[in-house]
């Protein structure tokens, strides 16, 4: 019903990842986590339920939920939101909810300044710790159950949920481990901003992605991938079902990725991950950074020390163009050339060259521009509504040519 490989029983593992199979450990188990990037003022009871699918290469057991009471306030500040306290519950399957604890408790005080790590999810059903059949949907519920008029940090989505046929939903009410939470009309969910735990297969890969609009999916406002990712990125590993975080906002660039690092690689300490994806760039260009600047600020972002040892992956760049006749074709569209868009080319044949300590690209210039080093975006038919950001049809497209 809701899993490309088979609903396997609640709290038992399937026959794909039987006795002695070997595990990945301590690593991001599911996709649709991000970095909150703002807040909405909430008051006791308030109930959040958020949609996410379990890696699809082996069942997935001992979970645990990382609930940070950060975000982004800036693209280069964070700041802590309101103090609360709240409980967590994970469906799965519907109607069926195992309780998150924390040392044994049933519910957790945030600060301004906290990020916490669970308890392993015990399965209300069996008394061991849950397990989720591979490449099987499960939903998070998170209840504030104290606090009034709270800024509480959410996660924000390109556009109304329900217009993109996601099923995150929120209530005024406790819904924690009852009732119907019904889909939101608005861009607003709270909940844990990752999930680790342990994969029932050697070698699984999970994603952190560090990124700007691109990254978070600005434009891609109609429709999501088959697995709920908004924005290309999320959507190329989608479609392998790879679990990932983003940590991305609208307008960021290198050099504020590059401040924010103390914070990035504080979060990065809770969430497990085999492989690092920066994609960025286009905002430090479009503000007359050079590419010597830019490279330097990502060899600050590979060195956190959270990052070092993992796959570093290094996306290119991508076309900022005008349009005579809104993107429609590529006679009319003309390279942008205000800031320092003349070192694009020179910054994506760096990164094609290879960038110290990257072990691969990600090649978006490549999939989205009409030709290499064009710096204008494919076309018939038109893809963009603003010259940089790609709509959901062409999100969708470019993530099914990208290599990940």
């Amino acid at each position: 019903m809701f899993s490309r490989r088979g609903l396997g029983l609640v709290g038992l593992a399937s026959s794909a990842s039987g006795a002695g199979a070997t595990q990945t450990t301590g690593k991001l188990v599911a996709n649709r986590f991000q970095m909150a990037t703002g807040t909405a003022t909430i008051s006791a009871p308030f109930t959040s339920r958020r949609s996410h699918w379990a890696h699809p290469d082996g069942d997935v057991t001992g979970i645990k939920c990382f609930e940070s009471n950060r975000y982004l306030s800036t693209i280069s500040t964070t700041a802590g939101g309101g103090s609360h306290t709240r409980k967590k519950y994970i469906e799965y399957p519907v109607d069926v909810f195992h309780q998150v604890k924390w040392s044994a408790a049933t519910t957790i005080a945030l600060t301004s300044s906290s990020r916490v790590t669970s308890d392993v999810v015990i399965s209300s059903i069996t008394g061991l710790p849950l397990v989720i059949a591979a490449g099987d949907k499960f939903w998070e519920r998170t209840v504030v159950t104290v606090g009034a008029s709270i800024a509480c940090p959410v996660f924000i989505t390109p556009a109304a949920c329900d217009v993109l046929g996601l099923d995150d939903g929120n209530s005024a009410s406790d819904l924690g481990n009852s009732g119907t939470v019904p889909v939101t009309t608005g861009l607003n969910t709270l909940g844990s901003q990752g999930m680790t735990g342990t994969v029932n297969v050697a070698g699984a890969k999970s994603y952190v992605c560090l990124g700007d609009s691109l990254c978070f999916g600005q434009g891609d406002i109609t429709n999501v991938s088959a697995l709920g990712g908004s924005g290309w990125l999320a959507r190329a590993l989608d479609v392998h079902g790879y679990p990932y975080m983003k940590w991305c906002i609208g307008g960021q660039q290198a050099v504020d990725q590059a401040g924010l690092a103390t914070s990035i690689n504080a979060d990065l300490g809770f969430t497990g991950f085999t492989n690092f994806v920066l994609q960025s760039g286009i905002n430090d260009l479009r503000l007359g950074r050079t590419k010597a600047q830019i490279e330097t600020n990502y060899q600050t972002l590979y060195n956190m020390s959270n990052v070092v040892g993992k796959t570093i992956q290094q996306g290119t760049v991508g076309p900022r163009s005008t349009s005579t006749d809104s993107w429609a074709t590529t006679a009319n569209q003309t390279p942008q050339t205000d800031g320092n868009m003349a070192d694009l080319t020179p910054l994506n044949t760096d990164i094609r060259a290879g960038l110290a300590n990257v072990t691969s690209i990600i090649d978006y210039a490549d999939v989205a521009m009409s030709a290499r080093d064009s710096n204008i975006h494919k076309a018939p038919p038109a893809g963009t509504l603003d010259g940089t950001h790609l709509d959901s049809t062409r999100a969708d497209l470019v993530a099914s040519l990208v290599s990940i």
